[in-house]
């Protein structure tokens, strides 16, 4: 393969690589709006789809596609892509691939933010999330002390500095999981995430 060759394969590779994932996702909210407890076909769907959000007639496929599937789907998308930004950003942030929520420890401290909140506070105002955003910039804030240097930060530092912020984190979670008691299964299952209760609102 001559030099050229090999240049233009390089240019060719991410467009080829992005058609692949559009193609992927694409295939997979099709089956995502296809499956579930009352099956529904590809030419159903279609045709659902097509008829709008409010039908001429009472058909309970149409408010299971419109009304369940789909706001599932959107949200599942949404969250997706902002988790995929986020990584993508520390990614380049860092210039290292290796670098990610869970490597640095970040998302470690949102998980103990979120349940700190849904202990003290519960679901008022937002609390988890509230909660969880404050938990993973005060992580962030100790990982930029503990490993600032004149001049720049060494990558290795971060790395190793993550993931033990990760670990003191981790053990906090696992403390309020243990003094929270009779709601540790309500965090548990926000920490989770689900889609399932989803709807336009």
């Amino acid at each position: 393969m001559t030099v050229g060759h090999a240049r233009l394969d390089r240019k060719r590779s991410p467009y080829i690589v992005l058609t692949g994932i559009i193609t992927a996702l694409g295939i997979l909210c099709v089956f995502h709006l296809m499956t579930g407890a009352s099956g529904l076909g590809s030419a159903e769907v279609w045709q659902l789809l097509m008829a709008g959000p409010t039908p001429e007639n009472h058909d309970p496929r149409h408010s299971i596609l419109w009304s369940i599937r789909l706001p599932r789907l959107c949200t599942a998308l949404v969250v997706g892509s902002g988790l995929s930004v986020a990584g993508a950003a520390l990614q380049g942030l860092f210039r290292n691939p290796l670098a990610d929520p869970y490597v640095l420890g970040i998302a470690s401290g949102g998980a103990f933010g979120a349940a700190l909140a849904m202990w003290l506070v519960g679901h008022i105002a937002f609390g988890p999330t509230v909660g969880s955003f404050l938990g993973a910039i005060l992580a962030g804030l100790l990982l930029l002390a503990i490993t600032k240097k004149q001049g720049g930060f060494d990558l290795y530092a971060v790395l190793l500095a993550g993931v033990a912020i990760g670990l003191l984190f981790s053990a906090l979670l696992s403390f309020v999981l243990v003094l929270a008691e009779n709601r540790a299964g309500d965090i548990l299952v926000w920490l989770l995430g689900s889609v399932g209760h989803t709807d336009w609102h």
